[in-house]
């Protein structure tokens, strides 16, 4: 059987008759409650940027090093998303709190934002610490990213 596609945009052009039973054909409404856990301080101005732009279900945190383990997973419990931002600035020892944070139970996603060469520490302090790594040389992709999560 030949698989022919069957839906014209270039997305789903690769889409045959019998794939196409599975899409959701309906618009997904909820929104996801999403901690933003700031790394640094070039970090923390990203997110307060961010944070006039997307919903009030979104929780903002500056961490490091010496951060408080139990307000760091107060904030990260009863979240659908974690999301890790930093940028070259980031002193690799921040992630040292997040040694409480059950990346197995909640999603999470790491965003790192800053020149290729100057973002390598970081991108390896977050590269176990994360389901998906983001590396970035635009400041405004956390907002993106926060949208087309749905937060």
């Amino acid at each position: 059987m030949t698989r022919v596609p069957v839906l014209a945009s270039s997305c789903a052009a690769a889409a045959t008759t019998t794939e196409v039973r599975f899409r959701i054909d309906r618009p997904i409404e909820e929104r996801r409650r999403t901690t933003v856990l700031a790394l640094d301080p070039g970090a923390a101005r990203l997110a307060e940027d961010a944070a006039g732009v997307v919903s009030d279900r979104v929780t903002f945190l500056t961490v490091d090093r010496f951060a408080d383990p139990t307000r760091i997973g107060a904030a990260v419990q009863g979240s659908d998303l974690v999301v890790l931002v930093a940028t070259s600035e980031m002193d690799p020892s921040a992630v040292g709190g997040l040694r409480h944070v059950d990346h197995g139970r909640v999603p999470t996603v790491g965003l790192v934002v800053g020149p290729p060469l100057e973002r390598v520490g970081a991108m390896a302090a977050l590269r176990d610490r994360t389901l998906m790594l983001v590396a970035s040389e635009t400041p405004s992709d956390l907002s993106d990213i926060l949208s087309d999560l749905r937060a």
